[in-house]
């Protein structure tokens, strides 16, 4: 049996990950709320853009150390955005 070089290693995890995916950190206080959130639109507050993503997304992985991510397609974020902004607006 052979041994996986670097390369082979190297190009089956590249294989694996969306090339095209964009990561929205998440950091949390201590007291559950949302203190820092990327990507997110101009006049939206920390809170209200998390809760907006968790109730429309599917992809958010909880990390240590009080912070987590959503990883969704550059579309997907122009898209959500887009759409956050509207709902406000009404």
């Amino acid at each position: 049996m052979d041994n996986p070089t670097q390369e082979d290693i190297s190009q089956e995890t590249t294989a694996q990950v969306a090339p095209e995916s964009v990561m929205i950190h998440v950091r949390f206080s201590y007291d559950g709320r949302v203190s820092e959130i990327g990507a997110r639109p101009s006049g939206v507050p920390a809170q209200e853009w998390y809760d907006f993503l968790r109730r429309h997304t599917s992809c958010f992985e909880a990390l240590s150390g009080g912070r987590g991510l959503f990883r969704l397609s550059p579309d997907e974020v122009k898209a959500l955005q887009a759409s956050c902004l509207e709902g406000r607006s009404l």
